[in-house]
């Protein structure tokens, strides 16, 4: 019976891969596990019970894409289209929940959702700026945040970019990423505090 979970468990992990290239660490995670299982550090039971508790991840995984009203293709991004069939604009996810725009949607009327975008008002900051972005941010993807650090350290502004693996839109997931982001704001403020910058 495990063998046959085994062949299920990476049958259904090739083809979800195959789909989203990003979901790669559940494949290391199966491959980790089958390792672990045949070095001998981890006995049958434990295997069956961790490749469970994997296939259930995976399930919700692939719903996921239902949830967020995205294709699987538009998964990894942040978009602007309608989910499927609904015959309605769909605005980006932190646009669309954070209400900041109640007008056109981007592709009728693109000049005022750029009036809004902050890479476009780059120019005018001077204040010393930490990012602190997680990998699987909705609402501020990464490539968001990695555009507007290469455009800040261009304009010479005092700047750090952080990512947080297996974080979304904050860093609560983990404790141990939480602590980190606290560390990192107070050595942040520390140094570029109200005395100004510490050498």
């Amino acid at each position: 019976e495990i063998e046959r979970l085994k062949l299920a468990v990476r049958a259904q992990l090739e083809k979800m891969v195959q789909a989203n290239p990003t979901r790669v660490d559940y494949l290391a995670k199966f491959e980790e596990l089958i390792e672990t299982y045949n070095n001998g550090s981890r006995n049958i039971d434990h295997l069956f019970h961790d490749l469970l508790a994997l296939t259930q991840a995976l399930t919700e995984e692939q719903q996921r894409h239902v949830r967020e009203q995205l294709s699987e293709l538009e998964l990894p991004h942040t978009c602007v289209y309608a989910p499927r069939g609904s015959g309605a604009p769909r605005q980006a996810l932190y646009e669309q929940t954070e209400g900041k725009f109640q007008s056109l949607p981007y592709l009728e009327d693109p000049k005022q959702w750029l009036e809004h975008s902050t890479i476009f008002h780059v120019v005018k900051d001077k204040t010393p700026t930490l990012l602190m972005t997680g990998e699987l941010d909705l609402r501020t993807p990464m490539g968001q945040t990695e555009e507007y650090f290469a455009a800040l350290k261009v304009l010479g502004v005092p700047t750090a970019m952080i990512r947080f693996e297996g974080e979304y839109h904050g860093t609560g997931s983990k404790p141990s990423n939480w602590m980190r982001s606290q560390i990192y704001m107070m050595e942040w403020f520390r140094r570029y505090g109200a005395g100004g910058p510490i050498p």
